[in-house]
């Protein structure tokens, strides 16, 4: 990366990990979880909508039980499925999910999520488990070893969070059932693909110094996401799976633990100071689990806001995971609503070595240490207080 084209965070773009640089990236690529039965779908989404209606079909699915903290883009699409919908409580601030016995009923599923990549197992209890059939989601960290030795009916994954990849969604079931009939490619998904590939080639060039337009790269990640967006399922693209094949993750894995390491550890050394404004990391349940980036939890909604700001006018580019604001179905209790305005994460993957993320939490304790200073800001009325207005 030049030095006046450095950033931290966004989207992926085709990084070069076969240049000598990289050599410890070049070991051969770990084994899924999924192994040979398995189908490649061109998202996550498309994976969970031929799952669901597979399990309508087929096994009796009647309601489906989605995570209160949960990405609301994808609840929003299993809402296009036809399944019946209902909230439990569960989120990454929780060691285990809360749901009534007494609330389930025959055709029940249950959709339950390794939030971050933080968790080490699903902690449910077994009578519950005996009553429905179970959909883990490992998008946040496909290759742990709660999906390795996962024994859930079903299990999901997006690629694209986690890897340099232009599509991708894999579903596989550990219980041994017998999946959906094969996806077929669809030319929107196939046209997004393309463009999402050809944003990654430029970005690339743009980080390493080539006369590229930022507006050019970041239009066609737009395009690719609405692509993502249209209805239906399509399979993998034959060019992103042959990435798929080569991806080091074995490397890359533990690449992205050491820098979470690193980041944590900053963090957590600037929170004990007396002038410091409260922020705490969000931990793994163990040291063999991999989070997916660094969550900081602010005290306040403003705060959260305030530091986001100050990262990204030093180039260093956060996400919010997940708004829920107007989340999609009733159920979902305050203190996760809460915890999407407070929450941020910070990307810890290999496209970042140790300077690098020594330069982020530099530039994280200044923010810190400039709000500290700042005036003290009001956090917006609760939506009650403006009614009255």
């Amino acid at each position: 990366m030049q030095a006046d084209r450095w950033e931290q965070g966004s989207d992926f773009h085709l990084p070069a990990i076969w240049h000598e640089a990289h050599a410890d990236l070049l070991r051969a690529p770990a084994t899924p979880p999924w192994r040979s039965r398995a189908h490649a779908y061109a998202s996550g989404r498309d994976a969970f909508h031929a799952l669901i209606g597979h399990g309508m079909q087929t096994r009796g699915w009647r309601r489906l039980w989605v995570p209160s903290y949960y990405c609301q883009r994808v609840v929003a699409s299993l809402v296009q499925t036809g399944i019946s919908l209902a909230v439990y409580t569960d989120g990454p601030d929780m060691a285990a999910p809360e749901l009534d016995e007494d609330s389930l009923r025959e055709g029940d599923v249950l959709l339950a999520v390794n939030f971050f990549g933080l968790r080490a197992a699903l902690a449910l209890p077994p009578s519950l488990q005996s009553r429905l059939e179970l959909i883990e989601d490992h998008t946040h960290d496909p290759w742990s070893p709660w999906a390795a030795a996962s024994t859930a009916d079903w299990c999901v994954a997006s690629l694209r969070k986690t890897l340099p990849l232009p599509d991708g969604g894999m579903l596989w079931s550990p219980g041994g059932h017998a999946l959906p009939a094969a996806p077929v490619s669809s030319p929107q998904r196939d046209a997004g693909s393309q463009r999402r590939l050809a944003a990654m080639l430029l970005k690339a060039m743009y980080l390493d110094g080539a006369v590229v337009e930022k507006a050019v790269f970041r239009q066609l990640y737009l395009e690719a996401e609405q692509a993502l967006d249209e209805a239906g399922t399509s399979a993998m693209t034959a060019w992103a799976q042959a990435l798929n094949r080569v991806m080091p993750v074995a490397s890359m894995r533990p690449w992205r633990r050491r820098n979470w390491d690193r980041l944590a550890a900053a963090v957590e050394s600037m929170a004990g100071a007396a002038d410091t404004p409260a922020v705490r990391v969000l931990r793994p349940d163990d040291a063999q689990a991999c989070p997916l980036g660094c969550q900081l939890v602010f005290d306040t909604p403003s705060l959260r806001d305030a530091i986001r700001e100050r990262l990204n006018r030093e180039r260093i580019y956060t996400a919010v995971l997940w708004p829920l604001d107007t989340p999609v179905l009733p159920g979902v209790p305050a203190r996760h609503r809460r915890l999407g305005k407070t929450m941020l994460s910070i990307h810890c993957d290999n496209r970042y070595g140790e300077a690098d993320m020594e330069r982020v939490a530099d530039a994280l304790g200044n923010a810190l240490a400039e709000e500290a200073r700042a005036p003290l800001a009001q956090d917006p009325p609760a939506m009650a207080s403006l009614a009255l207005k």
